[in-house]
């Protein structure tokens, strides 16, 4: 199995966080709180690079 290392940039919002993939372009999430948003963006990178298969290494860097 491939693995892809993928970079998320974390933003605070007026109603919780959005995120985007540094790497994969267009793979964008928003979620209430963190746990919603790590589970939104694995399900946006499932979409993204499906049907393959990858191991994926992410790491989040939250902004101000």
């Amino acid at each position: 199995m491939e693995s892809k290392k993928h970079t998320i940039i974390v933003e605070k919002t007026n109603t919780g966080l959005s995120a985007h993939v540094k790497e994969a372009k267009g793979v964008v999430t928003t979620g209430k709180n963190e746990q919603e948003l790590k589970s939104n963006m694995l399900e946006a990178l499932d979409l993204f690079y499906h049907p393959n298969i990858y191991s994926l290494k992410l790491t989040y860097i939250y902004s101000n």
